[in-house]
């Protein structure tokens, strides 16, 4: 099936145009290559905005299903935000705990879920007029970003729902959790997706 627009890191994109990521427009990749080079040739104090930058673009491979240009980006992020802010920020990215908020690339971000169609229906209605039901499915994020060994962990959704959430996890790409400066995977993500249907319409597919 088609798939969606790439969302935003949280999945809350309200675009639903149909899209192959792999064929996003270069525009993009070009504009974030050119402010990698000039934030690169800026004084240290605009660093931070480099380490963002290059999560970015890091974000951007990824949604393409490019991990092997991802890493690099990645992989300059985190050495270079552990240089601006010392050894809490060294820590944290190392996996450490600390009293700081957590370091970029210290935890997986969805950077691109195609939605079922399915769970954006109805979601602005009131509560009194809608049934809803869920499904809850819990995966690992491997250390290139896919998505393996995703099952369900609970459910009240149909099985054309359960179908529809577990194709749209699977089919999903994250921002990979680096330790030491290098992506791992991470065991027991979980994601629930709520599907709502008027209380006055009937489906099938139970």
């Amino acid at each position: 099936s088609p798939e969606r627009l790439p969302t935003d890191a949280h999945g809350s994109s309200n675009d639903t145009r149909q899209i192959n990521p792999r064929y996003l427009n270069t525009e993009g990749e070009k504009a974030l290559d050119r402010a990698v080079k000039i934030l690169e040739a800026q004084p240290p104090s605009a660093h931070d905005t480099l380490v963002a930058t290059l999560i970015q673009t890091g974000d951007w491979y990824q949604i393409k299903h490019l991990p092997e240009k991802a890493l690099p980006y990645y992989r300059r992020a985190v050495a270079l935000n552990a240089t601006l802010a010392g050894p809490t920020a060294a820590a944290s990215a190392a996996g450490g705990s600390g009293t700081t908020e957590p370091a970029p690339l210290s935890f997986p971000v969805r950077v691109y879920y195609p939605a079922p169609s399915g769970a954006t229906r109805n979601t602005t209605l009131p509560a009194d007029q809608v049934d809803e039901r869920y499904v809850e499915v819990q995966f690992t994020v491997t250390s290139s970003g896919d998505v393996s060994d995703a099952k369900v962990a609970g459910a009240s959704g149909t099985p054309r729902e359960v179908s529809d959430a577990l194709s749209a996890i699977r089919s999903a790409r994250f921002r990979p959790k680096f330790v030491n400066g290098e992506p791992v995977e991470t065991l027991g993500m979980t994601n629930r997706e709520v599907f709502r249907t008027r209380k006055d319409s009937v489906e099938g597919g139970r």
